[in-house]
């Protein structure tokens, strides 16, 4: 399993380096931002590496249930946080690809789609094909909804300590 982290410990020390005081740009919303695109960017890459060599792929979002026991098992200092997990290894079974939300709903040209009538209707297909899709994989003894699912994973109100938690690590201060 791989940890990916957003990381700006080097920055911090390459201001005191150079000595200059870094808190305000170490801090910021921006440099937090490249540093969480940067280890996605860096996932993304390991996941497609591993995939092309035959290996299976998970991405782990549930170390960010306990972040304060992550950090203190791999020592990581203030402006190191652990993002998720990637495990890799050969997988006991290849699974039938969940079918993915169409690209009218990622990709949008000249302009951001927002005809809600248009969404409802997309939605409600993309429902059907992935309750289809759970009956056939389950034998009939699941039949969620993306819908259902998201509003389901959203009702729950998890891990809303990560606000504080990123800000004690030295993150999006400003």
């Amino acid at each position: 399993m791989f940890v990916f982290c957003a990381d700006l410990y080097r920055h911090r020390i390459a201001f005191e380096m150079e000595g200059e005081q870094a808190a305000k740009n170490l801090e910021s919303t921006e440099l937090f931002m490249v540093a969480l695109i940067d280890a996605a960017l860096a996932a993304q890459n390991a996941a497609l590496a591993a995939e092309s060599m035959g290996l299976g792929i998970c991405y782990i979002g549930s170390l960010r249930n306990d972040l304060e026991e992550v950090s203190r098992i791999l020592d990581l200092p203030d402006f190191v946080l652990p993002l998720f997990g990637l495990t890799v290894g050969y997988p006991a079974k290849i699974n039938e690809q969940k079918p993915r939300l169409g690209l009218e709903h990622i990709y949008h040209e000249n302009g951001y789609e927002k005809d809600k009538n248009k969404y409802i209707e997309q939605l409600r297909a993309y429902n059907e094909t992935v309750r289809s899709y759970y009956r056939k994989r389950t034998g009939g003894l699941r039949a969620d909804t993306w819908t259902g699912q998201a509003v389901k994973t959203l009702m729950k109100n998890e891990r809303l300590y990560v606000h504080d938690y990123i800000k004690k690590k030295g993150f999006n201060k400003i």
